[in-house]
């Protein structure tokens, strides 16, 4: 018997196994599966599908033409925009209590030119502007407003519940209470209210406010010193004096100018002199108000609201809580509070700071509540 001889490197190689010729024939295997090796050069990722028999091969995505892509571009911007609008809640925030300070408001208008004015007026004059409903303001004694208080007030004031904040205290002012401080008319009849002048038509009803300017001309500089001459020459009264009072009297207790020019955006509503005793200005006050208030939002520089208006409002419910006055309440309050009665009023809240900021005073208002329910 041969023993064949190995070296040490031929013994350490795996001898290679000889192969079955049964299983060399290709019949007894099943063909391997196959795969479909892709690359999508657009997404740079390797893709592997598993092929059948009735389809070999996958189309690649169709690349997509320019305009295509621009169009699914403005769809999605349109798209976007639907859903980006977003419902506007209402807002049930109340505006933040403003501390009382020193800081004092800017008053280009003081009352005291309105009284130098209407002092002079003749009978005729006084019975026509009695005859528009105005009569009650024609007792008005304010020379001046504390524009410290008055900027405390209007910092206090929230147009969105119409509401004066005075610390534990919120006083509710509706078109009655206007009519309660100033008795001006409170007609069946809206006035409309157009914020812009700019934005009115010449076709639209401006007729009653050409009326008032042709007195001077169209290029006239209307300030309110003017007016005040004008009506000092109309002694005997007339349709001309009702406007230029209705327009006096707004600029300097419903809307102020921010300079001495008058503010005649009142007369957009007037569609006749006649009718002005018919419409509703205590609705008009206070959405001035609403609006004036809202469009001040830089503390810096002057509010053009009726501050008259909410000093007054703030003194007369000062003194139903005090009786700080020596003097009967009449109604409307304006025949009963005069410069006098303000300072008082200021004064003592230099002394005592203002009602209804410590938390005795909301227990007081409490207990007066409910004796009233009672």
């Amino acid at each position: 018997m041969n023993i064949e001889k190995r070296s040490k490197a031929n013994n350490d190689r795996p001898q290679a196994k000889k192969m079955n010729p049964e299983i060399e024939s290709d019949d007894d295997f099943e063909g391997p599966i196959s795969t479909l090796i892709k690359i999508n050069k657009n997404r740079k990722r390797l893709v592997i599908e598993e092929s059948s028999e009735d389809d070999d091969f996958v189309k690649p995505p169709q690349k997509r033409k320019k305009h295509e892509k621009k169009e699914d571009k403005r769809q999605s911007k349109i798209h976007t925009k639907k859903h980006s609008k977003k419902v506007q809640q209402p807002k049930t925030e109340h505006r933040e209590f403003f501390k009382y300070s020193n800081e004092a408001i800017l008053l280009r208008c003081q009352p005291n030119s309105y009284m130098d004015t209407v002092r002079r007026f003749s009978k005729k004059q006084i019975d026509d502007v009695r005859d528009m409903g105005f009569g009650a303001i024609l007792d008005i004694n304010i020379n001046h407003i504390s524009t410290r208080l008055a900027y405390w007030l209007a910092r206090n004031f929230d147009e969105k519940f119409d509401k004066l904040n005075v610390g534990k205290h919120q006083i509710k002012i509706t078109s009655d209470t206007v009519y309660e401080v100033f008795g001006i008319p409170k007609g069946p009849k809206k006035v409309e209210i157009i914020a812009d002048k700019r934005k009115v038509k010449k076709q639209e009803k401006i007729e009653i406010r050409d009326t008032f300017i042709r007195q001077w001309g169209q290029n006239a500089r209307i300030t309110h010193g003017l007016i005040a001459n004008t009506m000092e020459n109309q002694r005997d009264g007339g349709s001309l004096l009702k406007l230029n009072f209705l327009v006096y009297w707004m600029t300097f207790f419903a809307e102020i100018t921010k300079a001495t020019l008058a503010n005649d955006r009142c007369l957009l509503g007037v569609e006749d002199v006649e009718e002005i005793k018919n419409l509703d200005w205590c609705s008009y006050r206070l959405e001035t108000l609403r609006r004036t208030r809202a469009g001040w939002k830089n503390y810096k520089i002057q509010f053009v609201g009726p501050v008259a208006f909410l000093t007054l409002l703030y003194t007369h419910e000062y003194n139903k809580k005090l009786n700080l006055f020596e003097k009967a309440v009449e109604m409307p309050v304006i025949r009963y509070i005069t410069s006098s009665e303000i300072d008082k009023v200021e004064d003592h809240i230099s002394d005592n700071g203002p009602l209804w900021i410590s938390s005795e005073s909301e227990e007081e208002e409490n207990e007066e509540e409910n004796e009233e329910k009672k």
